[in-house]
């Protein structure tokens, strides 16, 4: 499993628990602070990191990650649901805004 196959783990993981406890609650931190390391590490040396979704695969520059997806669907549906098709993540994201974004 490669770095963004981790990151992207670790954001459904997040979203999952801002769900379900109260944006005050130490799980929610924990799984923020996981994301932005992760997102940071993928962001070193980089701009930005863009996640597709395509035909309801997650995809990233030219990976598509089909066995993650499967694991994955009720995140991809979620973001479906919403009508995100790509998301972008820039270098110089704050905590705050990523936080935001996996509350949304």
């Amino acid at each position: 499993m490669n770095k963004v196959e981790y990151f992207l783990r670790e954001l459904a993981s997040a979203r999952q628990i801002l769900m379900i406890y109260e944006l005050q609650h130490p799980k929610v931190k924990q799984a923020v602070d996981g994301v932005y390391n992760k997102l940071s590490d993928l962001l070193s040396g980089k701009n930005e990191i863009i996640v597709g979704i395509i035909g309801g695969e997650l995809s990233c520059g030219r990976d598509i990650f089909f066995d993650l997806s499967n694991h994955l669907k009720d995140f991809i549906n979620d973001l479906t649901d919403k009508k995100v098709e790509r998301m972008v993540f820039r270098q110089g994201i704050s905590w705050d805004e990523l936080k935001i974004f996996l509350n949304a």
